[in-house]
């Protein structure tokens, strides 16, 4: 089955997987690739070089920045912001990766540059600021393993 993306949304990219579902009011820029069976809730932004592994939902109002890559079956959740640079550092984004099964609560804050390990959980709210090992739980500001 071909994907079902909503009339009111901007896709530029070519690379959506079937039966992935994009709502209304997202931007998907032209060098994506989304798997298949995802789920793209509604006003979400997902920026070049992004990479959505298959079975990922994504939130409503999330913004996923240059140089992100979501392995399979992720959840990441309601106005998480993944982001573009270092606090005044420019140039190319580092690479982020969100491994398999791993869920990032709403209003999260990842920075670039860091992984979040296979089955971890970032807690809502939360501002990720280095790696979260896999399996690990994460809570705060700055984000510390908290089990």
């Amino acid at each position: 089955m071909n994907p079902i993306i909503h009339n009111n949304t901007e896709i530029l990219t070519k690379s959506i997987g079937a039966n992935t579902r994009i709502s209304e009011f997202c931007v998907v820029l032209e060098k994506v690739v989304i798997g298949t069976d995802c789920n793209v809730c509604s006003h979400c932004s997902i920026a070049n070089d992004v990479i959505v592994g298959d079975r990922v939902t994504i939130d409503c109002g999330a913004r996923l920045s240059e140089g992100l890559r979501i392995e399979n079956d992720v959840y990441i959740g309601s106005n998480v912001t993944f982001t573009d640079h270092k606090a005044g550092q420019l140039g190319q984004s580092p690479e982020t990766v969100v491994k398999v099964s791993a869920s990032i609560g709403a209003n999260a804050t990842i920075f670039p540059g860091f992984t979040i390990g296979a089955g971890a959980i970032v807690g809502a709210g939360s501002v990720v600021t280095q790696d979260a090992p896999a399996g690990a739980i994460v809570m705060g500001n700055p984000a510390n393993i908290i089990n």
